[in-house]
């Protein structure tokens, strides 16, 4: 029976040992990752001008117009409503030419989409979008990034 210990103690010696082999001090790893980013934010304001169409009107007009079409007014408002779009476009690097260029072409924008056209055009990548209604209109929320040339 002692024997028999012994000889299962010394064979299994060699697994235990490899268990417990430690990792070569001399190797390296590289465990630096750097990430080249850079951020922008693409902000819109949209506020809605449907009731400035109706302000020009006087009241027995308006509520002729909004017996006869107000289904029709309130079915297009959700498709095309009349609006006017701000957008300002908001980076890391506000200096820099390329964020002049497109803040001078901003108002000539007239959607969101274009907005991220534009944007793409200079290399940046759509990654999320939020969006904020409230009683005075929409703001637009587009968050942008591309990687930084080195």
């Amino acid at each position: 029976m002692k024997n028999l210990i012994l000889l299962i103690l010394i064979s299994s010696i060699p697994f235990l040992s490899m268990s417990q082999k430690r990792s070569k001090k001399g190797v390296k790893k590289n465990t630096d990752i750097s990430v080249a980013y850079d951020f922008m934010v693409i902000k819109g304001a949209e506020i809605d001008m449907s009731q400035d169409v109706l302000n020009g009107i006087n009241q027995e007009e308006r509520d002729q117009i909004t017996r006869d079409v107000s289904l029709e007014m309130k079915m297009k408002k959700y498709i095309k409503a009349p609006s006017k779009l701000i957008v300002s476009f908001e980076s890391t690097d506000m200096r820099g030419k390329e964020i002049g260029e497109m803040m001078r072409k901003s108002n000539e924008i007239r959607t969101m989409p274009a907005a991220v056209k534009l944007a793409a055009s200079y290399g940046w990548e759509f990654i999320n979008a939020s969006v904020l209604s409230n009683d005075d209109g929409v703001i637009h929320y587009y968050y942008m990034k591309r990687n930084i040339k080195k």
